[in-house]
């Protein structure tokens, strides 16, 4: 019986969602067919598992070659069901062929992902409690602080940061540790608005401590 779980493995993805629709996108990876060139603004792709619905565009992907390079890529076009290219903005690095990106995009250099309760509660004397002081929870509430650190060329940061800028939600997804005899760890969900604040100093690592305040309830998917 495993008593505790380290966090190591524990990853985070991000994905826009469109203003007022809460709905959970849906997860794929897409591979490159053909190597992209350095300047081009169309990626030749198949994507596995097939999506039910289009995804909308802006989104950032980040497509790891099979060295384990990172190829950054903001696709501009709404990517349809059945597509077979990316529309992007002009790739400032080719992509070779058989580079692969997961959607969402997981939220990369994350240091920590606590999650926080921000309840709302009552004071209140009733007979049954014999008139001690009890509480009564008027309001609920979570937060997500995801300390870590900047990079510019990490798909998550740049979809955070879109967000943050024009006032969108977004949908996030933690995965935590497998336990042992199990194929998933625990899942949480939801919706939420961004904060991202920057620290930046002289003689150190610039950090992005990125806040999500969620909006509505959370939804916890057990180990399977």
């Amino acid at each position: 019986m495993t008593l505790a779980l380290v966090g190591r493995g524990s990853s985070v993805q991000i994905a826009l969602i469109q203003s007022g629709q809460r709905v959970i996108p849906p997860t794929t990876v897409f591979t490159t067919g053909s190597a992209a060139a350095s300047g081009a603004t169309s990626i030749s792709v198949t994507f596995t598992p097939e999506i039910s619905v289009p995804l909308i565009a802006p989104l950032w992907l980040n497509f790891i070659d099979p060295s384990g390079k990172s190829y950054l890529a903001q696709v501009t076009g709404n990517v349809a069901t059945n597509a077979t290219t990316l529309t992007v903005e002009d790739l400032h690095a080719g992509i070779p062929a058989g580079s692969t990106a997961s959607y969402p995009p997981i939220l990369g250099t994350r240091e920590s992902a606590n999650l926080t309760d921000a309840d709302k509660d009552a004071d209140i004397m009733v007979f049954e409690n014999a008139g001690w002081q009890d509480s009564l929870t008027t309001m609920l509430g979570n937060g997500l602080d995801l300390n870590g650190f900047y990079s510019p060329e990490d798909a998550g940061w740049n979809t955070a940061l879109y967000a943050r800028l024009n006032f969108l939600e977004v949908f996030f997804q933690i995965s935590l540790p497998v336990p042992p005899g199990y194929t998933t760890g625990q899942i949480i969900q939801g919706f939420g608005a961004v904060k991202m604040p920057l620290e930046v100093p002289a003689d150190g690592i610039i950090k992005a401590n990125i806040s999500l305040k969620s909006r509505g309830p959370l939804t916890f998917v057990a180990p399977s």
